[in-house]
């Protein structure tokens, strides 16, 4: 048993040795053979000589921004969701070192993946309708988030937005038009803004999407029409984007003034009718079809 031991310590040793050669920062190397000893003190022996291996793709972030390779979420991102676990060894390690991620980076890490997997489809090598274009806009996009003129949060919405315009284009066989654009928003009414930015890139004021300002009170019709057609849940609220829809079409309200209104606003039921009361004002909704031409 002895040897086993002392085996699976020299194993473990020796696997830190040879991984020193992956890492270009001195102090990456030191870190993974610190790793080692870490692990035969805080795992057990088998545990240790199969874990020093698992972490290479860890070592390799902290290699590449040694200083603050914690505090930055698009280096963490790429990572497998199993490496960044809080039970995680390398975690662990780096924790007693003082180096902890924080929550707030954690959650743009989670923004960092979705960005990255739009990137993906946007510079795929397959040809959509609009590839050239939206792989310069995303090139753009990653400019301005590096100069800190656009919001990490915003730059995933306006690269989702491209990747759903150009999946349809490519799905209905269509190109770029005034046409394609109000039929895209009908359907996704809520990405008007986010698409807004890639059209006037390319084509400046005149962009088809520009001349479609009102699009909103459209929509709004449009979600309502859609959500009467179906057979109505008397124990049910309508969703929130049928409040808002119903606020902006019956009474206009503002587009901007929508996302203050929650479902805690939403008072009554389908058989006496739905009212929003909020800041002392009060609106009732009639969602019934003749009120909606």
């Amino acid at each position: 048993m002895r040897c086993r031991d002392c085996y699976l310590r020299k194993l473990t040793r020796s696997k830190a040795q040879i991984a020193i050669h992956l890492y270009e920062q001195k102090s990456t190397q030191h870190d993974i053979i610190a790793f080692a000893e870490w692990l035969l003190s805080h795992t057990t022996l088998l545990k240790a000589s199969v874990s020093v291996n698992r972490f290479h793709s860890f070592f390799k972030v902290v290699d590449e921004s040694p200083d603050d390779w914690f505090l930055s979420p698009h280096l963490l991102a790429p990572l497998d969701k199993e490496l960044l676990r809080k039970d995680g060894y390398a975690r662990l390690f780096y924790e007693s070192l003082g180096k902890i991620i924080p929550a707030e980076v954690l959650a743009d890490v989670s923004t960092w993946r979705s960005i990255y997997k739009h990137l993906e489809y946007i510079y795929q090598p397959s040809p959509y309708p609009l590839s050239k274009e939206a792989q310069h806009y995303a090139k753009h996009c990653r400019t301005r988030i590096e100069r800190n003129e656009i919001k990490l949060r915003t730059l995933k919405q306006q690269l989702s937005a491209v990747v759903s315009f150009t999946t349809y284009l490519k799905r209905c066989n269509r190109q770029l038009s005034e046409d394609s654009v109000s039929e895209f928003l009908r359907h996704y009414p809520g990405l008007e803004a986010s698409l807004t930015g890639f059209l006037v890139f390319f084509n400046g004021p005149r962009a088809p999407i520009t001349a479609k300002r009102k699009r909103f009170k459209t929509s709004s019709k449009s979600i309502l029409k859609a959500y009467l057609r179906q057979p109505i849940q008397e124990e049910k609220r309508p969703p929130i984007k049928v409040i808002h829809a119903a606020l902006n079409y019956l009474h206009g309200v503002p587009k901007s003034l929508l996302p203050q209104v929650t479902m805690k606003h939403v008072y009554g039921d389908a058989k006496t009718g739905w009212e929003v009361r909020i800041q002392g004002f009060s609106y009732i909704l009639a969602l019934k079809p003749n009120h909606v031409d």
